[in-house]
């Protein structure tokens, strides 16, 4: 999920160059997350699959919502 967070720094740049607060960004990576560990949970263990994902998440969304506006330039 790292991983995932990170090469979402331009996108999550734009939406706070966008005027996004903090909170709804660490709001959307929560959602994804969630929804993807909904998906994985689908497959097996439901509850303890979405749990254990947004759990993993809270790091990287935190990261996420104090990315920089230098996120949103190119990498290169």
């Amino acid at each position: 999920m790292a991983l995932h967070c990170d090469n979402l720094g331009p996108e999550l740049g734009v939406l706070a160059c966008l005027g996004w607060p903090r909170r709804k960004l660490f709001g959307v990576v929560l959602s994804e997350v969630g929804v993807i560990g909904l998906v994985a949970g689908a497959l097996s263990a439901a509850g303890l699959a979405v749990l254990l994902a947004v759990l993993a998440s809270v790091v990287p969304a935190m990261l996420a919502q104090r990315l920089p506006l230098s996120a949103v330039l190119a990498r290169g």
